[in-house]
């Protein structure tokens, strides 16, 4: 059985938590399916970040709320990634430097 935490039951308890959530996770599919192999690498490794990110706020609510606005926030820089005509790859490692920097600063 899957190990509940504290995050987990919070995410599901509160609703604004629930649709940021669902929203965050759409966001990723989407991103994930449309980035070039390189770039999914690096979304992929920030996936692992936000989900430690995520973890360290445990139940607090604020935390949870700033962290998962942050994450949908760096979906919608990194589909100008997308559709961008430069190097994909640099965009999406740029815009993932730069929201990790905003991130750590803010909480």
């Amino acid at each position: 059985p899957a190990l509940i935490n504290d995050t987990k039951k919070s995410v599901c308890a509160v609703p604004v938590l629930r649709r940021l959530d669902q929203e965050e996770g759409a966001g990723y599919g989407r991103l994930r399916a449309t980035l070039g192999a390189p770039s999914r690498t690096a979304l992929l490794s920030d996936r692992v970040n936000f989900l430690d990110t995520r973890r360290t706020c445990a139940a607090d609510i604020r935390c949870l709320e700033a962290t998962y606005r942050a994450q949908i926030r760096l979906h919608d820089a990194l589909r100008f990634c997308v559709l961008g005509r430069g190097d994909q790859r640099a965009c999406v490692v740029a815009a993932i430097a730069k929201h990790r920097e905003e991130l750590h600063r803010s909480l």
